[in-house]
């Protein structure tokens, strides 16, 4: 996973930390470490094993389908990335260690059962526009 590869430019760049790592390198290792949580394994959505996508507005780790349903949603509602290819910074890795599969899971279950017809309709409404 060689996040320093994709974009010449954009966010980021900075040079070595004292540490011998940039920002680039310390998200991308950060971002390995956080998939290895068994949670992060699999797609939030569909439970299909190795994730090579993200939503970074849900947190969430996505399989090449749900990855393409999500960008079909529109980038307002959420937006992803690549997790191999796109550069993450710092912030955006911390996002997806606090929040992450389980705890995102965790979440919109809980949401689901406190209003579920809602909770469908908006679903619905988001997916069929």
């Amino acid at each position: 996973m060689d996040m320093a590869r994709a974009g010449a430019g954009g966010r980021g760049g900075g040079g070595r930390k004292p540490g011998g790592l940039t920002p680039e390198e310390q998200a991308e290792a950060e971002l390995r470490d956080v998939m290895k949580h068994p949670a992060n394994a699999i797609c939030a959505d569909c439970s299909a094993p190795k994730p090579r996508f993200a939503s970074i507005t849900l947190a969430i780790f996505l399989c090449n389908r749900c990855y393409g349903l999500h960008r079909g949603v529109g980038a307002h509602v959420t937006r992803t990335k690549c997790v191999a290819l796109d550069r993450w910074s710092l912030l955006e890795v911390q996002r997806m260690r606090r929040v992450g599969n389980s705890v995102a899971a965790a979440y919109w279950e809980r949401l689901s059962l406190l209003f579920p017809s809602c909770f469908c309709q908006i679903f619905l409404l988001m997916i069929l526009g």
